[in-house]
């Protein structure tokens, strides 16, 4: 009788312990993983991720993922051929430029998403401009 007490005690005491809220975990991030998610989740049109679809268009390929001083950083191609569209047709100019994008992995809900999202680099200074009005409002 005194052990089945016991053992009853030792489950109720197991129980409370499994019930009280967690405390903070931390997030721990590979970085074969997190370029695995990135290409799984982004790059799905053929290794692309694209920001304008159409006559006139813009998109990222060529994704290369690091992680560098808490940041995620993006390193991609950017091709676009943007313009007015004057019927059917874009009329505009091709770009191309190398860019690199890193944002602070932030954990919220039950998914880890980019905050602080910035341009670190552009190859092209020419193509800043889309990059800032394009890529930083489209990319999750």
């Amino acid at each position: 009788m005194r052990f089945a007490h016991n053992l009853l005690l030792g489950v109720l005491a197991l129980v409370l312990l499994a019930c009280t809220p967690a405390r903070g975990a931390e997030i721990v991030l590979e970085r074969t993983a997190v370029d695995r998610l990135v290409r799984q989740s982004l790059f799905t049109d053929q290794g692309r991720y694209y920001l304008q679809r159409g006559a006139c268009y813009a998109y990222l390929d060529e994704p290369a993922v690091t992680l560098t001083g808490g940041r995620l950083v993006l390193n991609a191609n950017l091709t676009s051929f943007l313009g007015v569209m004057v019927g059917a047709q874009c009329i505009g100019v091709p770009l191309n430029s190398k860019v690199t994008l890193s944002g602070k992995p932030a954990q919220q809900g039950g998914t880890v998403r980019l905050a602080d999202l910035r341009i670190d680099n552009i190859t092209d200074q020419a193509t800043r401009a889309l990059v800032q009005s394009l890529v930083m409002q489209r990319f999750p």
